[in-house]
């Protein structure tokens, strides 16, 4: 039986709906708008309607966008909107894999990816899109912008930032919105930053000028903007911004890039000043990895502080290693080198090669294997390297002499007493 849905009318409730969105998020706060579209959502009516069933289904999707970026809570509420939307494609006749509307399964598919993402869940992000494009299979419909910036933005935080720049430079070719368009130009320039690639941005730094900025995408422009053309004093810099343009990620990064630098005492003053945002952000409705990123910076802040004991300090900074991984690559990245500059200052030699090798083994991943240091923060030798050194000689003749003393197999020495690596095991360190 042929679905009581046509095309026409799902693009037309689709573009409906998100004119609506636009509209009373611009006049009214997120939550009022969430449940005023909830409510439309629940509506059922008496006598079974399809065009009404069609809304439903988009105003289902808008609930989800806004749960994506607001603070509410949504572990019960987005499983049950789900079910909601799918029963409602069932009951019209939109079958998985078979419908020429089964770009409705990508789209809420899509939302659904977009909403793991922005909640730090990747792995369910990158899922949730492809089952969405199985599930679509059948229909004409292109995947939409969300599930190419849900790939780029998954490639980026597992470190393959010249994937994920291509994946970004085909999202801001390929789209016709300005939002979109916006998202992928400062998507790709941070994949090439973070790639160590940066003779490739001052060409696409010229295309950000004059551009006026969607508010979601701001804050990512004035981060990379800055990393571009950093300032000869950073501190009279930030003294010098309106408090409007400091967003939460872009002072949470700027916290973290402060603790980064060489000498972080010398930017106390100016942290200190960053530090009287961090309550009021709390109130607002951020997502998962700048919450995170938050509460990182506020552990990497008892570090300086000297009347909290040194071993509890140690659990704290045990504490950001445990968290690296939620963070997003570029707060992950300038985290590392924060841990590495304290844990040196305290003379934890060993703990700190430890830090400093995960940094760089980020940095290899990052770059593709040509920089160890994408942040150029790191010192050229540290104390780290030299207990390498101290356990590892480096002549070769030490080397052998170890090799011998460890009681391993002839076979792993080469009769010319060389150290025998096969090259897949030194690929696959820090990979």
């Amino acid at each position: 039986m042929a679905s009581k849905w046509s095309l026409e009318l799902l693009n037309r409730a689709c573009a409906s709906v998100e004119e609506e969105k636009a509209r009373a998020m611009a006049e009214l706060e997120p939550k009022l708008v969430l449940e005023e579209f909830l409510q439309k959502v629940m509506d059922e009516p008496s006598v079974e309607d399809p065009v009404h069933d069609a809304y439903r289904v988009y105003y289902g999707i808008a609930c989800i966008a806004i749960l994506a970026d607001s603070a509410a809570s949504s572990q019960t509420l987005v499983p049950k909107l789900e079910r909601i939307i799918k029963s409602l494609l069932l009951r019209n006749k939109v079958k998985p894999r078979k419908s020429q509307l089964g770009h409705v399964y990508r789209q809420v598919a899509e939302i659904l990816g977009y909403y793991h993402c922005q909640k730090g869940d990747l792995d369910a992000a990158i899922w949730e899109v492809s089952i969405g494009h199985t599930l679509a299979q059948g229909s004409s419909q292109k995947p939409g912008e969300i599930s190419q910036f849900t790939y780029a933005h998954l490639a980026l935080n597992n470190g393959s930032a010249m994937l994920a720049c291509s994946l970004f430079r085909q999202l801001r070719e390929g789209t016709a919105s300005r939002f979109w368009y916006q998202v992928g130009l400062v998507g790709e320039i941070k994949s090439l930053r973070l790639a160590g690639q940066k003779t490739l941005i001052p060409e696409m730094m010229q295309q950000l000028q004059g551009l006026k900025f969607h508010a979601r995408v701001q804050e990512h422009a004035q981060w990379e903007q800055l990393m571009y053309s950093m300032p000869d004093d950073l501190d009279v810099w930030v003294a010098a911004q309106d408090e409007e343009n400091l967003h939460p990620s872009l002072v949470v990064r700027l916290a973290l890039w402060l603790y980064a630098q060489p000498n972080p005492a010398s930017h106390l003053d100016t942290i200190k000043k960053l530090r009287k945002y961090r309550s009021a952000f709390k109130k607002l409705g951020l997502d998962q990895k700048t919450k995170v990123a938050i509460r990182v910076w506020e552990t990497i802040d008892t570090l300086y502080d000297s009347s909290i004991p040194f071993e509890v300090r140690l659990r704290h900074a045990s504490s950001v290693m445990e968290t690296i991984g939620k963070l997003c690559i570029d707060s992950r990245s300038m985290t590392l080198v924060a841990l590495h500059r304290w844990v040196m200052r305290n003379s934890q030699s060993h703990l700190s090669l430890l830090v400093e090798e995960e940094y760089r083994s980020l940095s290899l991943r990052l770059s593709h294997g040509m920089h160890t240091d994408v942040l150029n923060l790191m010192d050229n030798v540290s104390k780290g390297r030299r207990i390498l050194q101290d356990i590892f000689p480096p002549s070769l003749e030490g080397i052998h002499t170890m090799s011998r003393a460890m009681g391993l197999p002839a076979d792993h020495r080469k009769a010319d007493d060389e150290w025998l690596i096969e090259p897949e095991m030194s690929l696959r360190w820090g990979a």
